[in-house]
């Protein structure tokens, strides 16, 4: 089954961060992941920021994230007030290769690049990653842009301890990234830090209320 993932960040304005967390945690992760086809999410902070969060979300297709239910459940009243104070950014990407060890991401470092400067073949890419895996780095990924600005990849790099406790193994992986790739730099850089593990459906209890409000979205009523 093909591998798609989509990165939703998001820019929150200073007074409403913690609003914007609530939102995150009661209303908005549980209820998407009811959604069909929606099999994970996994939250972060950009590392340096207060106000920057990215959710990384697994999906089974691109069609799980444009069905009307899913859409429907975006739009809530809360959600739409909150947006009058946040912007927010969502790109997809198609996995092409992952190359992992058991872990759990504390530090997420994000590299897009141009894919017409440097088109590299997948076991090029696996090579280099099984090489590049350590205590610490437990994981890199590689996805291809599908839904606008096609033209970029994205390396994932995903490590066991948060930024600024891994600055040092990030900074060295770019370096090798940039050489392995024949680059000078990246289209652009993000590290993150995590604020939950792998969330799935089964981690929220959802109550009747929930259930009544989700169905009063997905039918229109609000």
């Amino acid at each position: 089954m093909e591998q798609i993932i989509y990165i939703v960040r998001n820019v929150v304005e200073t007074p409403f961060i913690e609003e914007y967390t609530d939102w995150q945690n009661t209303e908005h992760v549980p209820w998407i992941l009811t959604t069909k086809g929606y099999e994970s999410v996994q939250r972060f902070a950009l590392a340096g920021q207060k106000n920057v969060f990215a959710n990384l979300w697994h999906v089974q297709s691109v069609s799980a994230y444009d069905s009307r239910y899913k859409q429907a459940l975006s739009h809530s009243p809360w959600s739409l007030r909150l947006r009058r104070h946040r912007t927010f950014r969502t790109d997809f990407y198609r996995q092409l290769l992952d190359v992992s060890r058991e872990g759990t991401a504390s530090c997420m470092a994000l590299f897009s690049f141009d894919k017409t400067l440097c088109p590299i073949a997948p076991s090029v890419l696996g090579k280099f990653a099984g090489a590049a895996l350590s205590d610490t780095l437990f994981r890199m990924a590689f996805y291809e842009n599908i839904r606008g600005g096609e033209r970029l990849q994205m390396i994932a790099a995903l490590f066991t301890r948060p930024f600024p406790e891994t600055e040092r193994e990030v900074s060295a992986l770019r370096e090798k990234l940039l050489d392995a790739l024949g680059l000078s730099a990246f289209c652009e850089e993000e590290i993150y830090n995590s604020l939950s593990g792998v969330l799935t459906a089964e981690d929220f209890e959802r109550t009747d209320t929930d259930h009544e409000l989700i169905q009063i979205i997905k039918d229109g009523g609000c």
